[in-house]
């Protein structure tokens, strides 16, 4: 479920992107500030879409259109042209002096799609799809990734997550009322996935390789969101496996509201407090900013002590003391 999505490579209501051309002009939505991550959203039945498509043949690169036509069937055809349009179209929206058909992309060992050429490390971004929707992450950061599910997807949830998730996961989910159950489940599938991608990693990084705990009620009444715990064995690497990677900074999770009907997760590895904010419209440009309601998320910085936070202080001791006083090994 989701494991091959990277090979395609709070709001305030303000508009953001007032672009409305299919031939790859944008709209100006201002420059990424450090500390937000924004989440784009593409609602594949949207009226507007379908006759757009044709317009966007012209943003995708060879090797993007060789692949667009060896699908078979016309949805994924059509998903494949939205998701480059959605790619290339938001990109440009925050570096407007690259049109959108410039952008040049190249995968890390592992399959993660990047920025190539002068743009390299500039911007971070993930894609996720499901069935009726697309979602674009980026950031000023280079562990980035996103996750969409539809929560009523057929799925064997205890037999899958006793196979996938770690030990305490399986056990914590075996412990809920029936009924509780499947949202649970989605929503870790997705913060899990959304982990494995920001890693950059890509299946060599297992599901049960770290553990994501839910240690409060989600969205409690006085508006704050739920809070969700990231265990990291001790031995983990720190994210080397991106250009310019952050190393052992600190890793934040999110579950936002993306309706009754999907589950939507968001991770971002970065020293700062991070904000997501959510725009929903159509690529390459026409985006409004919507209200973003977090569900749960890590605790932010400087509040409650977390285990990945003693690890990461640990780490640092520990290569301190692994140099001499000139600096070398």
């Amino acid at each position: 479920m989701g494991r091959d999505k990277d090979k395609d490579g709070d709001g305030d209501g303000v508009s953001a992107g007032t672009g409305r051309g299919s031939d790859g002009s944008c709209g100006e939505a201002g420059p990424l500030a450090p500390g937000e991550v924004r989440v784009y959203v593409v609602d594949e039945a949207a009226p507007d879409l379908h006759e757009r498509l044709d317009g966007w043949r012209g943003l995708m690169s060879a090797e993007e259109a060789a692949r667009w036509q060896r699908f078979r069937l016309a949805h994924l055809r059509d998903r494949h042209l939205a998701a480059r349009a959605l790619v290339r179209g938001v990109l440009s929206l925050h570096m407007p002096q690259v049109a959108p058909r410039d952008w040049r992309f190249s995968q890390t060992a592992h399959g993660k799609p990047v920025l190539d050429g002068e743009t390299a490390g500039r911007i971070g971004f993930n894609l996720s799809h499901t069935d009726g929707r697309l979602v674009l992450a980026v950031a000023l950061a280079p562990a980035v990734g996103v996750d969409i599910e539809r929560r009523d997807r057929e799925a064997e949830m205890l037999d899958l997550a006793d196979r996938f998730f770690a030990r305490g996961e399986a056990a914590a989910l075996r412990a809920l009322p029936q009924a509780d159950r499947r949202r649970r489940f989605f929503d870790l599938w997705t913060l899990k996935e959304a982990y494995i991608k920001a890693q950059g990693l890509g299946l060599s990084l297992p599901l049960s390789s770290f553990e994501i705990d839910f240690p409060q009620a989600e969205g409690r009444e006085d508006g704050d969101p739920g809070r969700l715990t990231l265990r990291l064995p001790q031995d983990a690497a720190p994210t080397t496996a991106l250009p310019g990677g952050p190393g052992d900074a600190p890793w934040h999770l999110w579950c936002l509201d993306a309706g009754a009907d999907h589950a939507l997760a968001l991770a971002l590895c970065g020293e700062d407090d991070w904000r997501p904010r959510l725009f929903t419209g159509l690529p390459p440009g026409d985006f409004r900013e919507t209200a973003c309601r977090v569900l749960r998320r890590t605790a932010p910085l400087g509040q409650a002590s977390r285990p990945q936070e003693a690890r990461r202080r640990g780490s640092q001791a520990a290569s301190a003391a692994a140099f001499s006083d000139d600096g070398k090994p």
